[in-house]
């Protein structure tokens, strides 16, 4: 199964009224071999072409995994032939979180094959002015294998696109070479006086694709150290992902003196590995103070999330262990924040197979 033939099975299952069938396209329709992206790319482009009418929840679960996947959407064998409605709402997006001078090129490919496939067009079809064939430039490496009419047109698409692009987060050399050739002059005077002398004139787009950003909380997970002492390490699963910082661990305590416990003197080399990554080893200190638990720490710098971390300690010393702090930064999966994002600009994002040819400004 297919998307376009799951939309038109599903259409001709719902005229018919073929229960079953019309389950199976749903079933097949929310899951899509675990939401790829290039399936997702192609299901909303062919309910756009066929006039069909996804239920609001399911296109919030596909733009959910289209800004958590920004990447590899971008980078989709699909991402050409995908409707112009759906290219018009990605540009605009300081969530979907892309290279721009990656998203430019792939701009560039598909406004090279909307031309020539107007019904991929959408809301960039009126940007297709008859402009005298002369202006066209046939002789660049970019120019896709398009004729010299179609590529003004092309032009004309990537004009419009042009204010929601970030011209200035590009190198110098890319945008003289592969971007003013395909500009207005007021677009390409606008991002040389940046880039000649940091003026920012109106309209120029200054701020990056941020991504999915979730606010920062501290947090600090402690876990009793309980393991069979033949064993050298200690795996600990979090209850969500950490952008782990610190690692400590506290010796046990041998029993009471006095009504007051009294702990273990530690002195031992150990090491964490988390994503994959092994850290230095620490040798923890001795405590000449048996009333207070030993401590040794070691310092953490990873650059993504993380929902498990091995601390391995020599085995003949592992019973000496009382406890493991961990300290780290909490965020949400990227999901999860996509979520929030969609929820937000639902009315913005999500696609209706009525939608007219309008200007992608609006």
């Amino acid at each position: 199964l297919t998307p376009p033939r799951a939309i038109n099975t599903l259409k001709a299952a719902k005229l018919y009224m073929i229960e079953d069938l019309e389950k199976y396209c749903w079933d097949y329709l929310r899951d899509l071999e675990g939401l790829d992206s290039t399936l997702i790319l192609q299901t909303l482009t062919e309910c756009l072409k066929c006039s069909f009418d996804l239920p609001e929840e399911l296109q919030c679960t596909y733009w959910s995994n289209i800004l958590s996947k920004s990447a590899s959407v971008v980078q989709s064998p699909f991402f050409v032939e995908t409707h112009g409605s759906v290219i018009a709402r990605l540009i605009k997006l300081d969530e979907f979180h892309v290279d721009e001078e990656t998203l430019w090129n792939r701009l560039v490919e598909w406004s090279a094959s909307a031309v020539q496939k107007p019904e991929l067009l959408g809301p960039f079809a009126d940007a297709t002015p008859c402009q005298p064939a002369k202006r066209a430039k046939t002789n660049d490496d970019d120019s896709n294998g398009i004729r010299p009419s179609e590529t003004v047109q092309q032009e004309a698409v990537l004009q419009l696109m042009s204010p929601h692009m970030r011209f200035i987060q590009m190198n110098k050399g890319f945008f003289i070479d592969k971007v003013r050739k395909h500009l207005g002059r007021k677009e390409i005077d606008a991002v040389t006086d940046y880039f000649l002398v940091g003026r920012i004139s109106e309209g120029l787009l200054t701020r990056k694709r941020v991504g999915l950003k979730d606010p920062i909380i501290e947090v600090e997970e402690k876990q009793d150290f309980q393991v069979c002492c033949e064993f050298s390490q200690k795996k600990l699963k979090f209850t969500k992902p950490i952008l782990l910082t610190k690692v400590e661990i506290n010796s046990r305590a041998t029993g009471r003196f006095f009504g007051e416990p009294c702990f273990f003197n530690i002195s031992f080399t150990w090491s964490v590995s988390a994503a994959n990554l092994k850290f230095s080893n620490s040798v923890a200190s001795d405590s000449d103070n048996t009333r207070a638990p030993s401590k040794s720490t070691i310092a953490i710098n990873l650059q993504d999330p993380c929902d498990e971390l091995i601390v391995d300690i020599a085995s003949d010393q592992i019973d000496k262990v009382g406890s493991i702090e961990v300290t780290g930064m909490s965020f949400k999966p990227p999901v999860e924040l996509a979520k929030s994002v969609v929820q937000r600009l639902s009315k913005d994002l999500l696609v209706k197979p009525t939608e007219a040819k309008n200007d992608p400004d609006q």
